[in-house]
């Protein structure tokens, strides 16, 4: 197998191919010395343990059909604007039999589309964008990350998007002004939902609005959503999206109002939530279940329900009542406890398209 390219994607697609069953060797083809590779040298020592084969100074030119691919030896020439010695082609070429070749060469943002959509490129080349606000020269359109400072960390990306959102959020007008370059707000006071500790109810604290960068960033950091604070692993690890978070209503008994619900109709029990839920749960049989089909329900365990015309089966702590609910979801108070009323409820108003049988 062969992997063209010399940054650190290279390198993970390198070593990640030598664990692939099958596979007997990987080589690496950079068309630039080893000196500008432009991975990081952890990287490509972690590469060259796991057996990765690196060539520098060769390019690749063509791949026939019998697996033969023809590489370019080049030199190294003038400096070229990136600051790296430019590879220049010679007259000799090599030839390599390979199964597979990966490309993880860099690219580049397509200005060429962002014109076609009406954003203004400068003498450069590049978007024109206001550097405090982001916006570009098309209005109410923000551009930031790579396509406005070239490639660049992901932490830079992050902060591009959140200022272009502050930006987004406060502009009042064309003529909008910032304050000390802190968000502008237009109330004296904002309110911001603090997320508990598990089992603990939702508050909300009054944040006064100031001019002061310190003051600011200290109500931004205690914001942190930690993962002890609250949990929908099962909802991010299910391949096949079969555990779902729904927003329940304020007293109704819940410490928290995202609450997660189980899917069976796209559930295949892997138990690949079992295994990664830090709360040593199998919420694939734990948690809330919607059920598509009657038959499907019998035959299960879960807690959960379904409705069939004007009748909620619903099974909790092994058993099952039959009841009438109407269109909205409610079933006649006192009948349930608060907190599973209010899921069905929930699904049924706001939800509804989980319902009903699934057609394949």
């Amino acid at each position: 197998m062969v992997v063209v390219g010399g940054g650190n994607t290279a390198m993970d697609s390198a070593r990640a191919a030598t664990k692939v069953d099958g596979v007997e060797s990987v080589t690496v083809l950079y068309r630039r010395a080893f000196e500008q590779m432009p991975a990081d040298l952890e990287e490509y020592e972690n590469a060259v343990k796991d057996g990765v084969v690196f060539k520098f100074l060769r390019n690749p030119e063509a791949l026939d059909a019998d697996g033969t691919l023809t590489v370019r030896v080049m030199e190294l020439g003038e400096k070229d604007s990136s600051g790296r010695a430019r590879p220049v082609k010679t007259d000799k070429t090599e030839t390599l039999k390979v199964d597979n070749l990966i490309t993880a060469i860099g690219e580049k943002v397509d200005t060429d589309a962002l014109a076609a959509f009406g954003v203004p490129l400068g003498d450069d080349g590049w978007p024109t964008v206001d550097a405090e606000s982001l916006e570009t020269g098309a209005e109410n359109v923000y551009l930031g990350g790579d396509a406005q400072t070239g490639p660049s960390t992901v932490v830079q990306c992050i902060a591009a998007g959140r200022k272009a959102a502050d930006s987004i959020t406060h502009k009042e007008d064309a003529n909008w002004q910032r304050v000390n370059r802190v968000p502008k707000f237009k109330a004296d006071e904002i309110r911001r939902e603090v997320l508990p500790r598990k089992g603990a109810m939702i508050r909300t604290e009054n944040v006064q609005a100031s001019g002061s960068d310190d003051v600011f960033a200290q109500h931004e950091a205690v914001r942190c959503l930690q993962c002890s604070y609250i949990c929908n692993k099962c909802v991010e690890v299910c391949p096949n999206r079969a555990n779902m978070v729904i927003s329940v209503p304020r007293g109704t008994g819940f410490g928290q109002d995202q609450q997660i619900i189980h899917l069976d109709a796209l559930c295949n029990e892997c138990g690949n939530c079992a295994s990664f839920c830090p709360w040593e749960g199998k919420p694939y049989k734990d948690k809330f279940t919607v059920f598509n089909l009657k038959d499907d329900f019998d035959n299960s365990e879960n807690p959960g329900f379904i409705i069939a015309g004007e009748t909620a089966y619903v099974r909790v702590n092994d058993a099952v009542q039959e009841l009438p609910v109407d269109e909205y979801g409610v079933v006649p108070e006192g009948t349930l406890d608060p907190r599973v009323a209010a899921l069905i409820e929930t699904i049924v108003h706001k939800h509804a398209y989980l319902l009903g049988e699934v057609k394949v």
